[in-house]
């Protein structure tokens, strides 16, 4: 079994750099926390009514802009979101094949390393105008918020010193995915020894 930890900031490539790897290793789950949390916004009553309670929504758009202008109110998103996303984590980590993906952005900041065991950590990175491009194209965010998300996000520099392998995601696909081919034999070397 492998277990590799995909992270990084916002507009990096986390979740193709997460599905590349995740293509190279046999019987993998990917664990993607956006889509864990995203499913929550839709599925579960419990959580939006609490969000309801707090912030007098439970949009995600809405929430998302208030929360990454006000560190009070992105506290409270994170206490009332953790349980549940734990909770959907541990159900999928149960669940998972063999190899494990897991595609989180916030696995440093949430100290999730502390809950889930892991053997390879993944930093993938890109420069800021490569960042706030990517995110505008895919969201339609404005550099403003993108760069409030960004700053509510560990320095990429600090990530970098907890990684075992760091991918640089701003040129073509083909240097991506040969960058990834290193990182899959890398990781499995490690494993090995």
């Amino acid at each position: 079994t492998m277990i590799i930890v995909v992270t990084g900031n916002i507009g990096c490539g986390k979740s193709t750099v997460a599905a590349m790897i995740a293509e190279r290793l046999p019987l993998c789950t990917v664990i993607n926390y956006d889509y864990i949390v995203d499913e929550l916004y839709t599925t579960c009553s419990e959580f939006t009514d609490q969000l309801v309670k707090s912030f007098g929504t439970s949009a995600k758009h809405e929430i998302s802009n208030l929360v990454f202008t006000d560190t009070v109110a992105l506290a409270t998103l994170k206490r009332i979101a953790s349980p549940y996303v734990n909770q959907a984590v541990n159900s999928a980590y149960q669940d998972a094949g063999n190899n494990i993906v897991f595609d989180a952005p916030l696995w440093f900041e949430d100290q999730m390393y502390q809950r889930f065991p892991y053997h390879f950590v993944v930093v993938v990175v890109a420069d800021e105008a490569t960042q706030l491009m990517r995110v505008a194209e895919r969201s339609g965010w404005s550099y403003d918020k993108t760069l409030s998300v960004i700053s509510n996000q560990l320095p990429q520099a600090l990530k970098l010193s907890y990684a075992d392998y760091s991918i640089s995601n701003v040129r073509t696909v083909d240097m991506l995915s040969k960058q990834v081919d290193d990182c899959v034999n890398t990781a499995l070397g490690i494993a090995h020894d």
